[in-house]
């Protein structure tokens, strides 16, 4: 596939280098970068200068469509693309699922932290923003056109129901944000702790306390009637 147009909502992270020193020639001081690279906002052609060596070809070229840039993953075993014989350039396996490599970043401002889960659509990673210096859930939509037509579905329901609940009463899954990386729509979740089949494996597949179902009963029952208002 061809290379894709990047992030154009809220969705752009930073650079990133080993533990290495560079010298401000204009002041004549020097600055310790750090081995993550998140050394906060900076422009793409900073980010360049000071990381060129550990970005590949691609990225080279990549990153100068950001406005913004706040990680790189330096210390990632990146994927060097281009890959010729590879699926999207390499990023992809030849069912379409991203690749992902833990500690790379995601739109140059996500760092991968590791995998919450896979499913027919696409995967989910737990990511750290370092824009907002948070986690979040991050969700990479397999590189197929039936899949990219149904997230567009599911973005425009979740961008509703996000509009629809600015105080978060309504007991429904928050949309962050969204945008295209390397061919893939992404969306950004707030990150929720265990779900409810890793809790009943936990309780050792015992039923819960009558309280407990009535509290998990009460935020369903929330939910769907915010849904069934909103149609």
């Amino acid at each position: 596939s061809s290379r894709s147009s990047l992030p154009p909502k809220d969705s752009k992270p930073t650079p990133i280098v080993d533990g290495s020193e560079s010298s401000d020639f204009a002041t004549g001081s020097t600055t310790r970068l750090p081995p993550d690279g998140s050394m906060g906002k900076m422009i793409p052609a900073k980010a360049l200068e000071l990381y060129d060596s550990r970005l590949t070809k691609y990225e080279r070229r990549e990153i100068l469509d950001y406005d913004e840039v706040f990680f790189v993953g330096s210390e990632a075993p990146k994927i060097q693309a281009p890959v010729t014989d590879g699926s999207n350039f390499g990023y992809d396996d030849d069912k379409g699922d991203y690749i992902i490599v833990n500690g790379d970043h995601i739109a140059y401002r996500y760092e991968v932290v590791g995998g919450l889960g896979k499913g027919s659509f696409g995967q989910v990673l737990q990511v750290k923003d370092h824009k907002k210096g948070t986690v979040a859930a991050l969700k990479l939509i397999r590189n197929k056109k039936r899949f990219h037509q149904q997230a567009m579905i599911e973005i425009k329901i979740l961008d509703h129901l996000r509009c629809r609940d600015p105080e978060e009463r309504s007991c429904t899954v928050r949309m962050l944000n969204y945008f295209k990386f390397r061919s893939h729509t992404v969306i950004t979740f707030d990150m929720h702790s265990i779900n409810l089949y890793e809790l009943t494996k936990l309780n050792g597949y015992q039923p819960f306390a009558p309280a407990l179902i009535k509290r998990f009963t009460a935020q369903l029952l929330v939910s769907l009637a915010f849904m069934w208002q909103e149609q």
